[in-house]
């Protein structure tokens, strides 16, 4: 893993759109991050997703521009990555900056839970658990994967995917 600049990971005004900045926290190379989400990532933005063998899936993309993508399947084993029922639409700038406010603490966050290794992990994603969640973030050729390998629990990561889920659900 290649450790990203000393800057802090946050977003600035450069005109109207919002930008990373970079991390103070080890980043995946984006051609590490599992093949099945390549087509899905923007260039720069927030991807989460949920689903399991007895759970119905679901899907949330951000870009920095504010687009919110979104889409779920209600069929228990269908899969986050397959072509989901769509919603698009503009987040309003008030909630983008919180969006990416709780993006940068969830880039940072210590977590003790196990983080999969995505170089290791190319063929696919865990299929081993009944509910899971990930939470992947990408700033040009840099990223962040995590894998809770069930429902992410605590800090900025459980509190900007719970924040997606609801901003899908409108």
């Amino acid at each position: 893993m290649a450790a990203a600049a000393s800057v802090p990971f946050v977003a600035h005004a450069q005109g109207k759109a919002l930008r990373f900045r970079g991390s103070g926290r080890a980043t995946v190379p984006r051609d590490t991050l599992p093949e099945p989400l390549h087509a899905l990532l923007p260039w720069q933005g927030i991807y989460a997703a949920g689903g399991g063998l007895v759970s119905p899936s679901w899907r949330v993309v951000v870009t920095l521009d504010g687009e919110l993508r979104a889409g779920s399947n209600a069929k228990p084993g269908s899969s986050s990555i397959a072509v989901l029922d769509k919603k698009k639409r503009q987040l309003d700038p008030a909630t983008l900056k919180q969006v990416i406010a709780l993006a940068d603490g969830a880039w940072r966050d210590k977590r003790e839970k196990k983080r999969l290794d995505p170089a290791s992990n190319k063929k696919g994603l865990p299929s081993d658990v009944d509910y899971g969640e990930l939470l992947v973030m990408v700033d040009g050729t840099e990223g962040y994967f995590f894998d809770a390998q069930g429902p992410i629990k605590g800090g900025a990561a459980e509190t900007l995917v719970r924040l997606l889920q609801a901003e899908a659900a409108k």
